[in-house]
């Protein structure tokens, strides 16, 4: 009998390593899962964290391409995110060069804008009662009057610029000016240098880092233009020191990409090289530095450093391993994620889809429903972000967490 039941457990272990190895869950099907799982939080006290949760699937589900999946869940944002996530649709549909689906988006923004008082006289507009809209104030107002104005430029209404921009910060203006620049380099690239230029010199970091931005931005619109790009790289440069070393660390990323794009490996070698270096002499906590060097690994693997992102990858692991006790609970979940994403990048995917189940058992470690939604959907974003087939016993897994939502949260 005994031994009848070790066959059996062998044969289970074996279905289980199949089913993982050939059965995937269709990325809807998990996206589901998890905005289930996130909107049982109670609106009260909960409606920013839920909101948030939301949008970050809603994002998720753009970046798979589910678009109409991605309105579904917009429409169940219960606050001002649900603008948000109207105007990343409307995006969306420009990049999928169909812009004309966006724009009963962009009205229903626009319209929704006008009945809030913030974005008038307060002396002449009464304020409506209206939930969306008396949690749309301050920076947030901002930040979804930012996005409407960068889409209608996008859609040709630059005549409007000059007015709308005036209703946004520094740094949201700084952002959009910079865009605009881009865009009108490809009929004058010298009056773009110069609006770029202008950025750069502000004080302000924020007003800056979208004046570098905006130089990359043209530094890869420029690949058959060297002789503009040997104006641009040496203001990048110029302009780097004034940004935090983290903020470095994007801007570098994202200039690799460029090269990785192109597949100019060497000159990315060179700036990765570069990153490396200058994170060495940083002592940052794990919570900071695991997903830091992990994007580094995967991006040392692509430009055919593949020894050095390997070293990265088990540095990061088994700093993890050393620090667990000392790394609070809810965090914990999330950097499992990010070392599973370069491992998955890197090639391996047996370790991945291990790192991620692991994962989910310590997004179960904190007894509160909050952090295990948070941990749901941070889960299911980043198998997402690499993996379009997900296997059926990591589904399965984040199914039962999903199963676990409820009091206390």
């Amino acid at each position: 009998m005994k031994r009848l039941l070790f066959f059996s457990l062998l044969s289970w272990a074996a279905v289980q390593t199949c089913l993982s190895q050939t059965e995937s869950v269709a990325p809807a099907k998990l996206l589901n899962l998890t905005f289930s799982g996130v909107s049982k939080l109670p609106l009260d006290p909960h409606i920013k964290n839920r909101s948030r949760l939301q949008l970050k699937l809603t994002e998720c589900a753009l970046a798979q391409g589910e678009a109409d999946l991605a309105l579904e869940y917009a429409e169940q944002i219960e606050n001002w995110q649900r603008l948000v996530a109207f105007n990343l649709i409307a995006q969306f549909y420009i990049d999928s060069d169909q812009p004309g689906l966006g724009d009963p988006l962009i009205r229903r923004v626009e319209n929704d804008l006008l009945q809030n008082a913030a974005y008038h006289d307060p002396a002449l507009i009464v304020k409506p009662n209206n939930a969306l809209m008396e949690s749309l104030t301050d920076w947030r107002l901002e930040k979804v009057q930012a996005q409407l104005i960068d889409l209608q430029v996008q859609r040709g209404a630059i005549a409007d610029f000059e007015d709308l921009e005036n209703r946004v910060g520094d740094a949201e203006a700084a952002r959009l000016r910079s865009a605009v620049a881009v865009q009108q380099a490809h009929d004058d690239f010298d009056s773009a240098i110069i609006a770029l230029d202008i950025i750069c010199a502000n004080p302000n970091i924020e007003v800056v880092n979208s004046g570098i931005l905006g130089l990359l931005n043209l530094y890869r619109d420029n690949k058959t233009h060297p002789e503009r790009r040997e104006q641009i790289a040496p203001r990048i440069e110029s302009a780097l020191p004034k940004l935090p070393v983290v903020w470095q660390f994007e801007v570098l990323m994202m200039y690799a990409a460029i090269y990785l794009d192109e597949a100019r490996f060497s000159e990315a070698q060179r700036l990765l090289i570069r990153v490396d270096s200058m994170l060495s002499g940083i002592d940052y906590q794990p919570r900071y530095i695991i997903p830091i060097r992990c994007r580094l690994a995967a991006a040392l693997h692509e430009a055919g450093l593949k020894e050095t992102a390997w070293q990265q990858i088990t540095d990061q692991l088994a700093l993890y391993e050393s620090k667990r006790d000392w790394i609070v609970n809810i965090d914990r979940a999330g950097l499992l994620c990010a070392v599973a994403e370069a491992n998955f990048i890197c090639g391996d995917e047996k370790q991945a889809e291990q790192l991620w189940i692991r994962a989910v058992s310590e997004g179960l470690v904190n007894p509160n429903s909050r952090p295990r939604a948070e941990a749901l959907c941070d889960i299911t974003c980043s198998v997402l972000s690499v993996n379009p087939n997900p296997g059926v016993l990591l589904f399965r897994e984040l199914e039962e967490m999903n199963n676990q939502l409820g009091n206390p949260w």
